[in-house]
C-alpha cells in the first residue's frame, strides 16, 4: 500500500511535518511506514499502470511549471525541494538536499543532467489547455469493454471538470508519452475515478472549496462506451528522426501529407516561482509523412528534435477510410529522451517568452501627467472557490484610478476589465489562445480588453494605473485563466458626473 502525506498550506510547498511531500510504503512485517519517494508538492492522486508501476499526479505551483504525472520508483525525487528536509532521515534512499536545488538550472531537464537524481515527469499537461488541477490516475483494465484505449491511463482534472487520456512508452528505460483530450463537460470537479464491475467509469466530483467549470458543488456521474470507435489519435511513439502517430482507425491514404500535421515544442522554467509561462517555443519542420503498412500509423520525419521539451501536435484535414473526422485533433508528447541517444539542445538561457501585444494595457507606472496623484483607489482580492471577493465595484467617469489586485488564493488569477458586458466573449477568446495564452497571461489581443493585470501568483499582488471609462455604464471584469471566467467575474459600475 502506498500513501502520500501532505499537511498544511502556506502558498508554497513546505515540509514542517516529517515526510510531508513524500510517498510512503507500508511494511506489514514491521507495521511501519518506510520512505519511498520524495519531491511532491501537493499531489491529488496516484495510480498504477497495467505493469503495476506507480504514477503520481501533481498540480502547478512553486517549482512546478504545469500539471504532470510522474512515474515513481523507490528513492526517486520528483522535483519539489521542500521535502528534501527529511532526506537524511533513517530509511530514506533519497540523497539530494534542499540546498542542491536552485533557479539556475532553469529547466528540470538541466537539473537532471547536472544532478543525475531528478525524476522527470513522464507526461506534462499544458496548463489551461489540458487541465489546471490534475487529480486521479487510473488505468483502463477493461480489456476493450470500455472502448479502444485499453491499457492506457485516464487522468482527471478538478478545475476544468474533464478527463485526459495518456499513452506511454519507455525510452532508455524511462517512461515518456503523450496526453490527449478525452471527455469534458462533467458537472463538478473530478477528484476520483473508478471502474465498476460492468466496465463503466464512475467519476466522483466536488468543488472542494475551489470552483470547477462544471458549476455544481458535487456530483457522481457515470461514463459508458457507446460501442462505436471514434477516429482519434491513439498513441505517439518517438523515433530517432521524429514521431510515429497511430490512429484508432485506418486513414484515408490520400489525406496523408506533411501539411496535415503541425508540430512545435516548448518547455517550462524550473524555479521557486509559482508555475511557469510557456518558454523557448520553436516550430518543427516536417519533412515527410508516410503511411505505414498497418494503414493506421503515420511516420513523420521532424527536424529540430530536442530532448527535455514538450511537443504540441496538431492534425488537420485527415479522415478515416470510412470518412470520419478526428474527434480531437491535438495532443502533447513529452520527449525526455530521443531514441538512439540524441539529446538535442537544452535551454541554455532563461527562455524567452513570446512578445505580448497586450502589454500596453497593463500600465504599471503612474502616468506623468497625473502629477503624482490619483482620484480613486480600488483594491480587489480573490477568494476561495475561484471567485473575486468583491463582485461589485464603482468608479466615476474619467477618474484616475490606482488599482491593486491581491491574490491570497492558492492558485494563479488575473484581472481583466472588459469594454462592457463582454466577459463571456473575452473569456472564450482567452481559452482559445492555446500555448500563446500560457505565454501571455491568458490575455487575448482584442479591443474588448480595456486593462488587465499580469497573472498574479498566490500571496502576491499587482498594481496598475488607468483612467476609468468616460461613458457611464456596466463593465464586466473576469479572470481569464481557462475555466475561471465562468465563475470568477464581477462588474465595475461607472456612474456619476465626469471628472
Amino acid at each position: 500500500m502506498m500513501t502520500t502525506r501532505n499537511v498544511g498550506w502556506e502558498g508554497r510547498g513546505v515540509s514542517k511535518s516529517e515526510f510531508r511531500g513524500w510517498m510512503m510504503q507500508y511494511d506489514p512485517a514491521s507495521n511501519k511506514l518506510i520512505p519511498y519517494a520524495a519531491g511532491m508538492r501537493s499531489p491529488a492522486g496516484f495510480g498504477t499502470n497495467l505493469e503495476g508501476d506507480i504514477f503520481v499526479a501533481e498540480n502547478q505551483g512553486d517549482w512546478i511549471g504545469s500539471g504532470r504525472i510522474t512515474h515513481l520508483d523507490k528513492g526517486d525525487f520528483a522535483g519539489h525541494p521542500a521535502s528534501l528536509r527529511w532526506s537524511g532521515t533513517e530509511g530514506s534512499t533519497v540523497e539530494l538536499k534542499e540546498e542542491d536545488l536552485n533557479d539556475d538550472f532553469r529547466t528540470m531537464y538541466n537539473a537532471r543532467e547536472k544532478l543525475g537524481k531528478v525524476k522527470l515527469p513522464a507526461v506534462w499537461f499544458p496548463h489551461g489547455i489540458l487541465g489546471i488541477s490534475t487529480a486521479a490516475v487510473i488505468a483502463d483494465r477493461t480489456e476493450g469493454a470500455f472502448g479502444p484505449f485499453a491499457g492506457q491511463l485516464l487522468v482527471s482534472d478538478q478545475g476544468q471538470s474533464k478527463i485526459m487520456r495518456v499513452a506511454l512508452e519507455k525510452v532508455d528505460g524511462e517512461y515518456q508519452g503523450v496526453v490527449f483530450p478525452f471527455r469534458e463537460g462533467f458537472s463538478s470537479g473530478l477528484i476520483r475515478l473508478n471502474f465498476a464491475s460492468d466496465n463503466t467509469l464512475y467519476a466522483g466530483q466536488t468543488a472542494r472549496g475551489w470552483a470547477a467549470t462544471g458549476g455544481e458543488q458535487y456530483a457522481l456521474e457515470r461514463l459508458k462506451w457507446t460501442g462505436k470507435t471514434p477516429f482519434e489519435m491513439y498513441a505517439v511513439r518517438a523515433t530517432a528522426d521524429g514521431f510515429d502517430i497511430e490512429f484508432t482507425k485506418p486513414i484515408a491514404a490520400g489525406d496523408v501529407r506533411p501539411s496535415a500535421f503541425a508540430i512545435q515544442n516548448f518547455t517550462y522554467l524550473y524555479h521557486h516561482n509559482y508555475g511557469s509561462p510557456v518558454v523557448d517555443i520553436e516550430d518543427n519542420a516536417i519533412t515527410s509523412a508516410q503511411l505505414l503498412d498497418d494503414g493506421k500509423t503515420v511516420r513523420l520525419n521532424v527536424e529540430g528534435l530536442r530532448a527535455g521539451y514538450i511537443y504540441e501536435m496538431k492534425v488537420s484535414g485527415l479522415r478515416s477510410e470510412d470518412n470520419d473526422n478526428l474527434l480531437h485533433d491535438y495532443g502533447y508528447y513529452t520527449l525526455n529522451a530521443v531514441p538512439g541517444g540524441g539529446s538535442g539542445e537544452s535551454l541554455a538561457a532563461a527562455g524567452e517568452v513570446a512578445e505580448d501585444p497586450t502589454a500596453s494595457k497593463r500600465p504599471t507606472s503612474m502616468p506623468a501627467d497625473w502629477n503624482g496623484t490619483f482620484d480613486e483607489e480600488i483594491t480587489l482580492e480573490s477568494a476561495l472557490g475561484m471567485r473575486f471577493k468583491q463582485q461589485y465595484l464603482t468608479a466615476t467617469p474619467g477618474a484616475k484610478i490606482k488599482f491593486t489586485f491581491r491574490n491570497p488564493d492558492d492558485m494563479e488569477h488575473n484581472f481583466v476589465l472588459t469594454s462592457g458586458k463582454m466577459g463571456d466573449k473575452v473569456g472564450l477568446a482567452a481559452a482559445d489562445l492555446g500555448l500563446k495564452g500560457a505565454a501571455s497571461d491568458y490575455i487575448p489581443d482584442m479591443p474588448e480588453v480595456l486593462v488587465h493585470t499580469q497573472l498574479v501568483a498566490p500571496e502576491t499582488e499587482d498594481t496598475i494605473y488607468f483612467t476609468a471609462p468616460t461613458e457611464p455604464g456596466t463593465y464586466e471584469y473576469i479572470c481569464t485563466v481557462p475555466g475561471h471566467y465562468k465563475v470568477m467575474r464581477g462588474i465595475l459600475v461607472v456612474k456619476g458626473p465626469a471628472s
